[in-house]
């Protein structure tokens, strides 16, 4: 059940993601690396408060600046991991909005796994 949770936040945080990839990729005119590293951040202070609450329903105050560290410390090894696989999909494909959601794709368990059992820990969630 944690995983339903947790996919339906992240496609809504994708979508906040989506958006200001396109703002900065296509209207500002940021390369697609710096465009996705650019809304990584928009949609990841979106996401940590969402997840927080309604994915892995952790207590409020309880944990709240260490989650929230840890889920800095998320951004900061996921950035360069999706930016790294955004690269690689560029190569495969050659307009930058395919390639970034096959990117996102690929890493979407990698980032589950790592927020399940480092970021929201079990022992500060509600028992349901």
């Amino acid at each position: 059940m944690t995983f339903l949770r947790y996919f339906l936040v992240q496609i809504f945080a994708y979508f906040i993601d989506f958006f200001f990839y396109y703002i900065f990729l296509v209207i500002i005119g940021s390369p697609p690396l710096i465009s996705n590293a650019a809304s990584k951040i928009f949609a990841g202070s979106v996401a940590f408060i969402l997840h927080r609450k309604f994915t892995f329903r952790t207590h409020l105050g309880d944990g709240f600046y260490s989650e929230g560290i840890g889920y800095i410390f998320a951004l900061c090894v996921n950035l360069p991991l999706s930016s790294g696989v955004l690269y690689l999909c560029l190569g495969f494909f050659q307009e930058p909005f395919s390639a970034k959601i096959a990117s996102d794709i690929l890493v979407l368990g990698f980032t589950y796994v790592f927020l399940n059992k480092l970021v929201f820990k079990m022992s500060n969630r509600k028992r349901l």
